[in-house]
């Protein structure tokens, strides 16, 4: 159960903005993956036959993955945007808690985009679900 469901301390809406923030870049680096293996079988199409009816929905995953990936980035910013960051020497992130158990608003914005970062990751596992029967 995630922080944005439960009503647990600001140590665990940190940890979960952490994790968040790192499989927003995991989820951007498998779809751009995916979208290598369709841009080739496009290419691929379009070679054969330039008027393939199989171009348009590879263009369309395309475009799909593309939107999805740009929201990713944006929301993976407003995500961090505004905490109180410390990078280690790693330069990993850490969010320092006790600073946002301060600021209740910063504590509902965080929650806020938890919850809209979670529906477009799941959007994300949709459209790669889409893109490996597309290219099964």
């Amino acid at each position: 159960m995630s922080y944005v469901e439960s009503e647990s301390s600001p140590a665990d809406l940190a940890a979960e903005a952490e994790q968040r923030a790192k499989d927003i870049l995991y989820k951007v680096g498998e779809l751009l993956r995916r979208q290598a293996e369709v841009h080739a079988r496009f290419s691929k199409s379009q070679q054969q036959d330039p008027r393939s009816p199989d171009l348009a929905p590879l263009s369309d995953i395309i475009e799909e993955i593309n939107r999805i990936v740009g929201a990713l980035g944006r929301q993976r910013t407003e995500l961090l945007d505004g905490l109180p960051i410390i990078l280690d020497a790693r330069g990993q992130l850490d969010i320092v808690a006790e600073q946002l158990a301060r600021d209740a608003k910063l504590v509902e914005r965080v929650k806020d985009r938890l919850r809209r970062v979670t529906l477009t990751i799941a959007t994300a596992e949709r459209v790669l679900t889409r893109v490996a029967t597309l290219l099964a």
